[in-house]
């Protein structure tokens, strides 16, 4: 699974039930593997979120945004490096 290049409006926070998450923006990777790992990012910078290993990976997010900000905006103002398929 990788999710489209987007922006946030608001922070966000993302807790993992299983499996590895790679979370690349323009100010490099996170990644994180298992069970209760988590990643967060500030508002603003583009990103891309990618699972990667064998296991499945589920969990959930939360973006804390503004009343009348759209949480998620699909961008084309930055190309990942590919970071996360290296981290995989």
């Amino acid at each position: 699974m990788t999710a489209p290049v987007h922006v946030h409006s608001g922070l966000e926070a993302f807790y993992a039930i299983s499996g590895g998450s790679c979370l690349e923006t323009p100010d490099g990777v996170q990644v994180a593997r298992g069970a209760g790992h988590s990643l967060m990012v500030r508002q603003g910078p583009p990103m891309l979120l990618m699972a990667i290993g064998q296991e499945t990976r589920q969990g959930f997010a939360l973006i804390l945004h503004g009343d009348g900000s759209p949480p998620t905006t699909l961008t084309s103002a930055w190309t990942p490096k590919g970071l996360c398929l290296k981290a995989s």
